[in-house]
């Protein structure tokens, strides 16, 4: 795959969730999708299959939280880094912080991994303080 089609196919699952199009992010994993956040919040932990990506994706909007791609990085033939930024309002409280996302692709372009990697410090007690 090439970086602009490993961008779109992770841009489909992004856009599926902020719009709630909850058939569109099912269709853009495979069935064995897993999808690693770390902290102890609401969202932290380890998500496997559409369902529960799906449910993931739900809780996520109803935070409002906004993603905004920073830059990206091919780092293998199936494989891709993206520098996020994330900012949301929800309840009086305020989140804006950056993050890597790694994912890993199927041949067909479906998304197999998706792991959470936190940049700063403090990074994961600020998403446990707006995630509760």
């Amino acid at each position: 795959m090439t970086l602009e089609q490993m961008v779109a196919s992770f841009t489909r699952f992004g856009r599926a969730m902020e719009t709630q199009n909850l058939s569109e992010m099912r269709a853009a994993v495979v069935p064995d999708f897993t999808w690693t956040i770390p902290g102890s919040n609401l969202l932290s932990g380890v998500t496997v299959g559409p369902d529960q990506a799906v449910e993931r994706g739900r809780a996520i909007a109803r935070f409002g939280l906004k993603a905004e791609f920073l830059s990206t990085t091919v780092t293998g033939p199936l494989s891709l880094e993206v520098v996020i930024r994330d900012v949301g309002s929800h309840n009086g409280r305020t989140l804006d912080l950056t993050s890597t996302d790694r994912a890993t692709f199927s041949p067909d372009g479906r998304l197999v991994t998706l792991t959470n990697h936190v940049r700063d410090s403090g990074t994961v007690e600020r998403a446990n303080a707006f995630f509760g």
